[in-house]
């Protein structure tokens, strides 16, 4: 092997790795507090084999065009798991309240009550935005929330498959970024609301940049609505997508074209968020985010949210700056809501009580880099094993 080809591989393999773990050792620590290193290893260790495999495949020594049986075996073993698991994970007492706190404020709104006074068992506030709620209600009604975990991540490995070249990339992507991260795998496991979250986001974006390209007909109507009610689902996504998308619009179809383009999405989230919030603002407790910086001094945590914002917002504007693809999209996305989420984990992890509670929240960053990167990954593994440029899809 070139020390060129070297040398990439395994700068991929670091990066992917600093993704897993950061949305990983959460987890990691809570289960197996006395092996986390070991299974650090380990990741490290799977990762290098996934990434050793993807450029063997991609140099045409392997199916790059992997069968839909692998993904449709992987959806039932979560399944599978799933069923097994959450029952039991409902019985104890230490467990996450994340379902519990979407099963009772989606039951309220089910019932036309204000979502919002309702707390989770452990007395935790309801951090879903009305979108995450909307979206939980045909599941709320069919019996059980858990189950758009199982919806959604099939949705995703569809979304995955049609994202990436090839169906080999795909599945690598799910095995890195899904089934093999700690904290993913949990919380599709026990209910938690978090994964699906940016499942679904990632899904809608992509899904309305391609129906806005051409003529304005029924799919960029429904993609609009679905990204609206989706950016309403945590307030990272509206702050950090809604500058990007709208660059990404503005240079394919222009800054005005692209405006009128983004207004239907944006209005949607606008129309879902804001009567939920005029209703009650003093008790809209998804924008109570200065709960997550409770460890910090109490002069800071104003400061420190608004400085957060900015740096956040400012990084997803440089996607005015340069040419973007959809790639690159979530490059930036990822960047930005690290810029957000990231600085309270680490300054947390490091503290005096070296707790990993923030980091958890990293696993969407974690997804939207790892979207870039495999996709990166692709490309210039094609490249080395085929001797050529591959042609570039028109949204690239």
């Amino acid at each position: 092997m070139k020390l060129r080809e070297l040398g990439s591989g395994l700068g991929w393999i670091v990066l992917l790795f600093a993704f897993w773990l950061a949305g990983s050792i959460l987890d990691l620590s809570k289960y197996l507090p006395h092996k986390v290193w070991a299974f650090a290893a380990l990741g490290f260790f799977g990762i290098l084999a996934v990434v050793a495999s993807l450029r063997w495949v991609q140099k045409g020594k392997g199916n790059r065009q992997l069968g839909w049986g692998w993904f449709a075996a992987s959806w039932a073993l979560v399944a599978i798991l799933h069923m097994i698991v959450f029952p039991m994970a409902q019985r104890k007492a230490d467990r996450n309240d994340s379902y519990d706190g979407m099963l009772v404020s989606s039951a309220q709104l089910l019932h036309l009550h204000f979502p919002y006074y309702v707390r989770s068992f452990k007395g935790a506030p309801i951090t879903p935005m009305p979108g995450a709620l909307l979206l939980a209600l045909p599941f709320q009604i069919l019996g059980s929330v858990s189950l758009q975990n199982l919806f959604w991540l099939g949705i995703f490995m569809w979304f995955a498959a049609q994202f990436f070249r090839f169906r080999s990339t795909a599945f690598a992507f799910i095995l890195v970024t899904v089934l093999a991260s700690a904290r993913t795998l949990v919380d599709i496991l026990v209910g938690a609301d978090y994964p699906i979250n940016w499942m679904y986001i990632c899904i809608s974006t992509v899904l309305f940049l391609n129906s806005s390209k051409g003529p304005l007909r029924w799919k960029y109507v429904a993609s609009g609505i679905l990204l609206g009610v989706a950016l309403s689902s945590r307030p990272t996504y509206a702050l950090v997508l809604s500058p990007l998308i709208l660059a990404y619009l503005s240079q394919q179809v222009g800054v005005m074209a692209g405006l009128r383009r983004i207004a239907l999405p944006l209005s949607v989230t606008v129309a879902v968020t804001l009567p939920f919030y005029l209703y009650d603002p003093a008790h809209f407790t998804p924008f109570h985010v200065t709960d997550r910086l409770a460890f910090l001094p109490e002069r800071l945590q104003h400061p420190v949210v608004v400085l957060l914002i900015v740096l956040a917002v400012v990084t997803a504007c440089t996607g005015f700056l340069i040419r973007l693809t959809l790639p690159r999209l979530f490059l930036l996305a990822g960047v930005a809501s690290a810029a957000l989420l990231v600085p309270p984990g680490l300054i947390l992890a490091l503290g005096p009580n070296t707790s990993f509670l923030l980091l958890g929240y990293s696993s969407a960053s974690a997804c939207f880099l790892s979207l870039w990167a495999f996709r990166r990954m692709e490309d210039e593994f094609s490249v080395q094993g085929a001797g050529f440029t591959l042609p570039q899809p028109a949204e690239q």
